[in-house]
């Protein structure tokens, strides 16, 4: 089983990396993305995470959601 989870610019720490705790403890392959342009991730609480890779190097298809969270962007 794998698992992605994708980071943004103030997620909620506690939510994202507990998980990511409880899966890697269960010997669940977890990769975390990052939303942004960087490999870093600050959180809600400024908490800096280094996620494993960068959204766009993501090698599934999912040009849907990339293209989509692109869109987000405009909406502010």
């Amino acid at each position: 089983m794998k698992v992605y989870v994708i980071l943004a610019s103030g997620f909620e720490e506690i939510e994202a990396l507990a998980v990511v705790d409880i899966l890697r403890r269960a010997e669940i392959s977890v990769t975390t993305f990052s939303l942004n342009n960087d490999i870093v991730v600050e959180g809600a609480h400024g908490i800096k995470v280094c996620a494993d890779k960068i959204f766009e190097d993501f090698d599934m298809d999912l040009e849907p959601l990339k293209e989509a969270y692109k869109r987000s962007l405009n909406c502010n």
